[in-house]
């Protein structure tokens, strides 16, 4: 036994601890390692963060500057700031002008117009006003104190509201009028600064009088000192260590005003969950160890207790050498070689799903930001990296709105990676290289490398096999997708641009809902007809005609609204479905069974193409005429409203008819005649004679060649300017345009 033991003992723990501080030693570089790579991909991606950041910022301001131009360019607008005379059509063109482009950026606050001349502002959200009484005095002031002579950026507080201002003078030699924009800046802020996806950066905007523009300020005086210095190129790092704390400054110039960027990352934070990971992987590593330590020491006793009995047929027939291979040292060994070859294989699996996360994430923020990353890492994510020429296609799934109400989010993430393996599995066939790209809306991207144009021509027809990628996704997984695929592009290329312009191309089917793959031909095609937009002269007729439950003339018309619609683009036809919607919403909304929230349902992409949607708002006025039908008042107060209508009809000539004189004919209260014809029409009795008396005026203008004064007296019109203004309001054009437009088309 002492034999035994003396050869036992001093083998084992030399053996165990050589094994210990190996496994040791190994788990702490690999996590080391990770940790290392971690960083450096978390340092890659604020980087391309921060350069997507400050393109949108340019883009952005570059896109409100032009609004701006296009704002002043309008005819009403530039007329009213040069004239130097009072004139309240103009004003109220103007108005109307500058209240419509307001409402078209999401970013503007108030429009403000400002004559020097007539010493008037015009402020979109209020009203026309003296320079006396106009509530923002900061504005004039600035204008009457510095006659700004260019386009210009600036901090203004109206009250306790704070905004960035823009000012346009009309000419700088004149400068006598100016177009101010009052843009707002939590609404900037919330677009071009919020960066909840990547936390730990913080991004601020300052002027050239390093006062902060966007963002919020620097509280540590030394970071601030920090913060303002200008570094050698744009995006260049910057350094700041106090204790623990550190970060990374960069900083970039914004040729707007002399503005520049800035954009503080804390590595601390970023870091924080690496080295939380790191520090679990080395504990339960040492856990681990310890426990395999024990199991080896209790293993080794057991072991001891048959040699105790043996020892002397041991000493006898067995030497040293066989005594030290022992089987239980070896069956130990072989546990925890086995084990850690089971642990290296679990440590491949994660980092094979890392990479696939980065080649994925990679892939997306090339086709976002235009132009490859460079570096050796970068180019060893794809295969597509090391040719020359690619091409870019779009499978867009047609109905989304359907497709999220169906599946739940896994579900369709899973359906789109099943997608992308279609598309790579057909494409690899026909000898492409093919990568797929979830862009985690309604499309994927799929990018096919080639590498020159003869390899290329030896190969299957490109479209051919997209075409049998949409066929075979219809087939295995129920899904209908709009197809599109781009030019030869060249590697250099800027993706984004070709990306949007294909992305546009999948949209062509929702309009003339041809299945094919659809090229820029088709997008030249469709911009060779001029684009025309519904007008609310058509809506009004529609919106009286389905009050006269006219359904043929309904559909007609109807119809005529949605073929103008046909070669718009793909947003301005949402845009315009929507103004229908919500203009027979608004018209007919105590009878109708739409709500307000089927203007989502229309931004959700619910219908598949245009024809889809035409469908549902036939189906959507057929209901409104039969609600109306049923809703219609009989006997007695159906009598009478019929009577006001044709003694309506029997007095249009007369100035002075009006609610209460059809009251005293009919011997009723004039409230009681109201509340009976609004319930009986939807339409109130003052609206009706205005009506009655607009399309009388149309009679004449087409039929008869009066002059204008013998129309207007005909129709009951007591002045000249009500009979002009009624008519623009309701036509949308004067009663001499309409003639001659009548003209023109016979």
């Amino acid at each position: 036994m002492k034999i035994i033991t003396r050869i036992k003992m001093p083998l084992l723990f030399p053996m165990l601890s050589l094994l210990f501080m190996i496994l040791l030693t190994f788990t702490l570089f690999m996590s080391y390692e990770y940790s290392k790579q971690a960083t450096a991909d978390v340092n890659t991606f604020s980087l391309a963060k921060m350069r997507h950041s400050y393109q949108n910022t340019l883009f952005t301001f570059d896109t409100i500057r032009s609004f701006g131009v296009s704002t002043y360019q309008d005819t009403a607008i530039s007329y009213w700031l040069i004239s130097d005379q009072r004139d309240p059509l103009s004003d109220a063109d103007a108005f109307n002008a500058a209240s419509r482009f307001a409402s078209l950026q999401p970013f503007i606050h108030s429009i403000y117009l400002v004559n020097t001349k007539t010493r008037k502002v015009i402020d979109t959200s209020t009203s026309l006003k003296d320079f006396n009484t106009f509530q923002d005095q900061g504005i004039i002031r600035k204008i009457l104190e510095d006659r700004p002579s260019y386009i210009s950026y600036f901090n203004h507080a109206v009250g306790n509201e704070t905004y960035i201002g823009m000012i346009m003078p009309n000419t700088p030699s004149t400068n006598s009028g100016y177009l101010v924009i009052l843009l707002n800046k939590d609404q900037l802020q919330k677009f071009l600064l919020q960066n909840e996806d990547t936390v730990g950066l913080q991004i601020n905007i300052t002027d050239k009088n390093k006062q902060i523009m966007l963002g919020e300020s620097i509280s540590n005086v030394a970071l601030t000192d920090t913060y303002y210095q200008a570094p050698d190129k744009p995006f260049q790092p910057i350094e700041y260590k106090l204790g623990k704390d550190k970060r990374k400054i960069s900083s970039a110039e914004l040729p707007i005003e002399q503005w520049v960027m800035h954009f503080v990352v804390d590595e601390n934070f970023l870091t924080k969950n690496i080295n939380k990971f790191k520090q679990k992987l080395a504990f339960w590593c040492v856990v681990l160890l310890i426990l395999m330590l024990l199991l080896f020491i209790w293993s080794s006793r057991r072991t001891l207790s048959p040699f105790r009995k043996l020892s002397a047929e041991l000493q006898n027939k067995l030497g040293l050498h066989s005594i030290q291979q022992s089987g239980a040292d070896a069956d130990i060994i072989r546990s925890g070689f086995t084990f850690l070859m089971d642990s290296l294989q679990n440590m491949n699996h994660s980092l094979k799903d890392y990479r696939h996360i980065a080649k994925e994430e990679f892939l997306r923020q090339w086709l976002l930001q235009g132009t490859k990353l460079e570096g050796k890492v970068h180019n060893e994510v794809s295969p597509l990296l090391a040719y020359e020429y690619l091409h870019l296609a779009i499978l867009r799934i047609e109905t989304y709105k359907y497709f999220v109400d169906t599946y739940n989010y896994n579900s369709r993430k899973l359906l789109k990676y099943a997608m992308g393996n279609i598309a790579q599995e057909i494409f690899n066939e026909a000898d492409y290289t093919c990568e797929s790209v979830d862009m985690g809306s309604d499309h994927i991207v799929l990018l096919l490398g080639a590498r020159d144009f003869t390899e290329q021509r030896s190969k299957p027809d490109i479209k051919d096999s997209l075409e049998n990628v949409g066929l075979q996704i219809e087939k295995w997984l129920q899904i209908r997708t709009s197809l599109a695929l781009s030019t030869t592009l060249s590697i250099q290329d800027n993706l984004r641009q070709s990306y949007q312009d294909v992305y546009e191309l999948s949209l062509l089917k929702f309009f003339n809902g041809e299945n094919k793959i659809y090229c820029d031909a088709d997008l030249e095609e469709s911009f060779q007809q001029e684009q025309i937009y519904p007008d609310q002269i058509a809506l009004n007729e529609l919106i009286q005609v389905i009050k006269q439950n006219d359904a043929e003339r309904s559909i007609a018309l109807l119809d005529r609204l949605l073929v103008q619609l046909k070669h718009a683009s793909y947003s301005e036809c949402l845009f315009q479905l929507q103004m229908i919607v919500y203009s027979l919403y608004k018209a007919f909304n105590k009878v109708t069974t739409m709500k307000e929230s089927v203007l989502e349902e229309f931004r959700a992409d619910r219908f598949s193409s245009l024809a889809e949607a035409q469908t549902w708002i036939e189906q959507e006025i057929l209901s409104i005429m039969e609600t109306l039908s049923q809703n219609q008042i009989g006997g007695r107060k159906g009598e009478l409203v019929q009577e006001i209508i044709e003694y309506v009809q029997d007095h249009l000539q007369d100035p002075l008819l009006s609610t209460d004189i059809i009251a005293d004919h009919l011997g009723f209260s004039s409230s009681y005649l109201r509340h009976l014809f609004k319930e009986a029409t939807q339409v109130t009795l003052a609206d009706f004679i205005l009506l009655q008396r607009i399309e009388q005026v149309k009679y004449l203008l087409v039929n008869t060649e009066d002059t204008l004064a013998i129309i207007a007296s005909k129709t009951g019109f007591q002045t000249r300017s009500h009979f002009f203004s009624a008519f623009k309001k309701a036509t949308g054009c004067t009663p001499s345009q309409y003639r001659n437009e009548f003209v023109k088309a016979n």
